[in-house]
């Protein structure tokens, strides 16, 4: 049998001085993902600043899970 289909999609946010990780935006085009679209994220993953973390390797994965909660 074969699984859902299941896509990466990497994103950069603009410079905002009222959201300067991104994190608001993201999470509003990921509620607008679900409703409309019916789309469900199931990992999200923050980069690491350049220059932070030298191994150029992504940072720790926060899964979306009923455990955590999931997105928001």
């Amino acid at each position: 049998m074969i699984g859902r289909p299941e896509y990466i999609v990497k994103l950069r946010c603009p410079v905002d001085v009222s959201d300067q990780d991104g994190t608001r935006r993201l999470r509003a085009a990921l509620k607008r993902l679900s409703r409309s679209y019916g789309l469900r994220a199931v990992e999200v993953r923050p980069v690491a600043p350049s220059g932070a973390n030298t191994s150029g390797l992504e940072a720790d994965t926060c899964e979306n899970t009923a455990e955590n909660g999931g997105v928001r």
